[in-house]
């Protein structure tokens, strides 16, 4: 009986579900300084950046308000790989940072789950907000190739910057839309904030998904198939014995 289970055993192995896994994506570790600044105007450029997704990072700022002497500005500091944006009094900002191909311009293309689905309660974005003088609003957009997007709209409280950074690890499940979205055919992400007059903000890298990939379909057939045969072998064999 047992040398007539192990090959049933063996190929019922091999039919299981491959097991889920988990694949770290990185958007941008902020170790390319970038910086725009802007007065009741709007500037934007985009930068060649090794260690962000796609190689190229787009940085706009708007800002409108009664400050007529003074700048916003948002740069990219490489040497404390943070984000900071700095706002002086009656100027509100608005900001984005956008990651695309080649120039900024072009699809990403990138495949979050190395070819795998993903299981989106358990796959997540993640950073940390190392200070804020004002609560504000932020969003975050994943686009695929098929132009549609996950949208996750969030706020950032009042944090102080001599504490700890302040980590985010937002699930996927929480994006509108998400279901709809291709994780594995992402051409744009884009992060954008402000809206608050006087705004001071500072976000720490990395930021990365976390993507915890599910099995093919195909994989659950062959499984339960494979449990099919064995389970009908063995009452065939049980029912010649008796």
């Amino acid at each position: 009986m047992k040398k007539f289970l192990l090959p049933l055993l063996a190929a019922a192995l091999l039919a299981a579900p491959v097991q889920s896994a988990q694949v770290t994506n990185l958007i941008d570790k902020f170790t390319t300084s970038q910086s725009v600044s802007t007065n009741n105007s709007s500037a934007t450029n985009t930068v060649t950046a090794p260690s962000a997704i796609g190689g190229f990072r787009t940085m706009s700022l708007t800002t409108a308000g009664d400050n007529l002497d003074e700048d916003t500005s948002l740069f990219i500091s490489s040497t404390t790989q943070r984000l900071t944006l700095n706002t002086p009094v009656d100027s509100t900002p608005n900001f984005q940072l956008k990651w695309g191909g080649a120039n900024g311009n072009t699809g990403l293309g990138v495949d979050f789950g190395a070819g795998q689905p993903l299981d989106l309660f358990t796959s997540y974005l993640s950073f940390s907000l190392r200070g804020t003088d004002i609560p504000s609003d932020f969003a975050w957009q994943f686009t695929d190739s098929a132009g549609n997007t996950a949208t996750y709209n969030g706020s950032f409280p009042v944090h102080s910057s001599t504490s700890a950074a302040l980590p985010f690890a937002i699930s996927f499940d929480s994006f509108a839309n998400a279901g709809a979205v291709n994780w594995n055919a992402i051409d744009y992400i884009v992060f954008s904030g402000g809206g608050q007059e006087d705004l001071d903000m500072t976000v720490n890298a990395p930021f990365q998904v976390v993507a915890s990939t599910v099995p093919e379909p195909g994989t659950w057939v062959l499984f339960v198939a494979g449990l099919a045969v064995a389970t009908f072998v063995l009452r065939r064999r049980a029912a010649h014995r008796h």
